[in-house]
């Protein structure tokens, strides 16, 4: 037995006739349907069009792992089903052609009229056909290409539609037709229409239940039927995804949302410009580069500015620099425009450029655009490169093949060609890299969300409503998991059409992840099971027990085996800069939370450890507002010292001075005016007793004193590595 999905194949919406009916004599089968939107129709297309396209639907199936197609497209299944097996010999193609065989039994007076589109009525197919299951037979043979596009925009009733059928069909009625095949897997959304305009006694025939039994006895023969299960269905369509989703929707009075699919390489001999030399961009020039694209590189810097080894690194590339000020002043010069995360969506030379028709997209799109794997989404104000790791460590255990990409520092385009059907690609992705993205991951994960990078965002709604793009494009057949302690993200439920699953580390969740009693608990369907004790688990602070809460539901909704799940909660030590213990030297443990740049994740940090601790606080603005992390270090019983360092510290040290002289407390010890990280360190070392945790979680970013989080971070160990 096999529950592969079986695939159904169209120019548009048509093929949804042959969708419905296997959908109903085969019950238990997933079906990937996709449609040729873009170059619909096929009735005036060329032979070489025709057999293109449909063969570039056939090779994205092939990677879905498909076990049988079926060619709901008439046209195709005339010109190219030949040749399509034989340049596809190891799937099953089923061909879609007139009921002909039941139209010569049926007809009483030998007169039979087929109705297709020109393509295939100039073929004179169907009645060779009929003239070789027997002779003797009238066939009147009408194709018309005024019916497909007006089926292609929802229109199957009303004046334009019947007037544009009486005009078809007068042959028929001239003729005196007593049985009528349809040619296009189109028509049966018209069967009424044409009932009503030919009368009781001429006999309308389609092809949908002759494939729907074809394509079980096919699979019936290779022993390929689906067990009982719940079947999934996925749609794509190479044109718009929203017109085909509301037209399909409209024909099979059901639900239906489309991902959009780039079938052929669109970046061939196309001027793309990248904007941002970073990794992501760099990475965005060697893709496209080997697509074949001509690519410049765009960045505001000036080039004695960029990193050396960054140039050197696609040293002997074909490509060009543009740096500086002016940077963006000929952006009319690119048929693409590649933002990297950094760069603003709404700056003004890019709302010109996509004004005269320019095309704007990022590195994340092109990958979901492309990506044949099943994408895992994680974004939250912080923890998703945590829970990003923790689910693919999970993934691994349990033998899966698997990647780790996106905002983690692994830029997706990089490991793009080695995905398969069978791959799953775990994906960080910040707002930046989500707020203009136009599909969404098969499982997404929103953790807490708070307010944050508003040096970016025009405010906090457009950054949280950048991160609901994780959830916004979701279809039927997807997952969500969003963290139900945190407003923003809980509401955020309504934004997907995916099956919800909750998180919490504050109380019980019908359906997801939960702690509680110093245990993990996973709730599905109304089922418990205790996974593990939270004192088991080695990832320090109990903020990051909602990140493991994520990564274990995505784990149960993959199917990984519990055993795996405690194994990887056992054995992970948490990420570089984020609350890694770096060293214990006479009895004082020094931790590097470098990651740490706003309050909440400061906060996160400080309420992990019930030792006394040396807090080394400050960096330079994100405009962030400190009044709950003074309110913390006020109230704070073990909080021993505070470094205050950068722009940002007496911001910082103001809350906390207001609320302690509120409560009338003694101050805590204040080490000011250290400009290095070797002053930062000699100064926490002096002060440290055994039993002390000196913790860097700076609460601000880094820029002034350092040049990144990394920087920050990586000088913090090297210091703490001289101590003697």
């Amino acid at each position: 037995m096999n529950n592969n999905p079986i695939a159904v194949i169209d120019s548009g919406v048509g093929g949804l006739s042959i969708w419905q009916k296997i959908t109903q004599l085969l019950p238990n089968e997933s079906i990937i349907y996709i449609a040729d939107s873009k170059n619909n129709p096929y009735g005036n297309k060329s032979y070489e069009e025709i057999c293109k396209n449909t063969a570039l639907m056939i090779e994205f199936l092939l990677k879905q792992d498909v076990k049988a197609i079926i060619l709901a497209c008439n046209t195709a299944t005339v010109f190219c089903l030949n040749e399509l097996r034989e340049r596809f010999p190891k799937i099953p193609i089923i061909g879609t052609v007139p009921v002909v065989k039941t139209a010569a039994e049926k007809t009483h007076n030998g007169k039979i009229g087929i109705l297709s589109t020109e393509n295939t009525a100039n073929s004179d197919y169907q009645k060779k056909l009929i003239d070789k299951f027997a002779g003797g037979y009238s066939v009147v043979n009408v194709g018309t290409n005024k019916l497909v596009p007006l089926i292609e925009n929802g229109k199957i009733d009303g004046e334009e539609v019947n007037e544009t059928l009486k005009l078809e069909l007068k042959r028929f009625q001239d003729e005196r037709v007593d049985v009528i095949a349809l040619g296009c897997t189109h028509y049966p959304f018209l069967r009424k229409n044409i009932e009503r305009i030919m009368g009781n006694n001429v006999l309308i025939l389609d092809s949908g239940d002759a494939i729907a039994r074809q394509t079980k006895r096919v699979l019936e023969k290779t022993e390929n039927l689906a067990p009982a299960q719940n079947p999934s269905y996925e749609f794509y369509t190479t044109g718009d995804p929203d017109k085909f989703s509301k037209i399909a929707s409209g024909l099979v009075n059901k639900n239906i949302v489309a991902d959009k699919v780039v079938l052929e390489n669109v970046f061939v001999g196309k001027k793309i410009g990248i904007i941002g030399f970073g990794i992501e961009g760099i990475s965005s020039a060697k893709f496209l580069l080997k697509k074949g694209a001509k690519v410049t590189i765009l960045d505001k810097k000036e080039a004695n500015e960029i990193d050396e080894k960054d140039l050197e690194e696609l040293k002997g590339l074909d490509l060009n620099y543009i740096f500086g000020i002016n940077y963006l002043n000929h952006l009319n010069e690119f048929n693409i425009v590649v933002r990297s995360p950094g760069v603003k969506r709404g700056l003004k030379e890019l709302e010109e450029f996509e004004k005269n028709g320019g095309l704007i997209t990022s590195q994340t799109q092109i990958f979901f655009d492309l990506c044949p794997a099943k994408v895992i989404g994680v974004t939250g104000t912080k923890g998703k490169g945590t829970t990003s790791s923790l689910i693919y460590e999970m993934l691994r255990a349990q033998g899966l093949k698997v990647y780790l990409g996106g905002n983690i520092g692994n830029p997706p385009l990089d490991f793009l060609d080695r995905l398969t059907s069978d791959s799953y690609a775990v994906l960080e992705l910040s707002s930046f890299q989500l707020i203009d993205l136009k599909k969404s991951p098969h499982v997404a994960v929103m953790l807490m969300t708070t307010s944050e990078h508003l040096d970016y965002h025009r405010d906090a709604n457009e950054y949280i409503d950048a991160k609901r793009n994780i959830l916004r494009f979701q279809k039927s057949s997807d997952f969500s998991v969003v963290n139900r302690d945190y407003i923003p993200s809980n509401e955020s439920d309504i934004f997907t059409q995916g099956k919800v699953y909750k998180i919490s580390k504050e109380r019980e969740t019908k359906n997801g992840c939960y702690v509680k009693d110093k245990k993990l608990t996973v709730n599905t369907n109304g089922a418990s099971e205790e996974v593990i004790k939270t004192d088991e688990i080695l990832l320090p602070g109990s903020h990051n027990l909602e990140n493991v809460c994520a990564a274990v539901i995505v784990a149960k909704i993959l199917k990984v085996q519990t055993k795996n799940i405690v194994k990887v909660l056992k054995e992970f030590k948490g990420l570089e800069h984020r609350l890694e213990l770096i060293r214990e030297i006479n009895g004082v443990k020094y931790y590097d939370d470098s990651f740490s740049t706003t309050p909440e994740t400061a906060i996160a940090g400080i309420k992990a450890f019930k030792n006394p601790e040396i807090l080394i606080l400050g960096g330079s603005s994100k405009n962030s507002d400190f009044s709950e992390l003074g309110k913390v270090i006020s109230e704070a019983k073990n909080i021993k010292a505070i470094i205050g360092i950068g722009a940002e510290w007496p911001k910082i040290k103001s809350k906390i001075s207001s609320i302690r002289q509120a409560q009338d407390k003694s101050q805590t010890l204040i080490i000011e005016r250290a400009k290095d990280m070797y002053t930062i360190i000699a100064a926490a070392n002096k002060i440290a007793a055994p039993g002390d945790v000196v913790l860097l979680s700076p609460a601000c970013a880094s820029f002034g004193m350092f040049k990144n989080y990394k920087d920050r971070g990586e000088q913090f160990k090297r210091e703490v590595s001289k101590l003697t």
